[in-house]
């Protein structure tokens, strides 16, 4: 619902949860990209089913591949990394929110061709501590990748100020990518 005034932009976004369904406590239901349970494997089909996912959309939708974003929420911000870094798909960007730069990935980042990142965070998340955040971004920055930062006043939630900024920065690295 936070993206719905993208509709009015042409814009198509798409919500993809995790693959793992976990319960919590009160009989909540969850959803996870990840378990301990053949992590490497995990990763790779994940990776491959988004890549997947976006050609099924291709022949769905008329849109330009080059202006794919992968915005990840918690766990979510893992699995745009690593897509971003598999090879299948080229992000113009991710959008990493209230979650972290993997360390599989932030172990590869001087090989691999950079994107830009936009990390939006909340300083009182006690999910995601927001500390790890900042040490996701620094990484990126000494790699000398392109990354911006939302760190807002709120917890482990995307809240709609902070979606508005995110629209903000898409539009924005999908200008910037005609000017090259």
């Amino acid at each position: 619902k936070n993206f719905a005034p993208l509709r009015d932009r042409n814009w198509l976004v798409v919500a993809p949860q995790g693959a793992s369904q976990l319960y919590w406590e009160n009989n909540k239901v969850g959803f996870s990209w990840m378990t301990r349970y053949m992590r490497e494997h995990t990763i790779r089909d994940n990776s491959a089913y988004m890549a997947r996912l976006v050609e099924a959309l291709r022949g769905q939708f008329r849109f330009d591949p080059a202006r794919v974003f992968a915005l990840g929420f918690s766990q979510g911000s893992a699995m745009a990394h690593r897509l971003g870094a598999s090879g299948l798909v080229r992000p113009a960007g991710v959008i990493q929110c209230g979650g972290d730069l993997p360390p599989d990935v932030a172990a590869r980042l001087r090989e691999l061709d950079p994107y830009p990142v936009l990390v939006a965070h909340g300083r009182g998340d006690t999910q995601m501590s927001f500390e790890k955040a900042q040490q996701g971004e620094a990484q990126l920055r000494d790699a000398g990748w392109p990354v911006e930062t939302d760190y807002f006043n709120g917890e482990h939630d995307l809240p709609v100020e902070v979606t508005a900024r995110i629209v903000t920065w898409m539009e924005a690295q999908s200008s910037r990518e005609g000017e090259g």
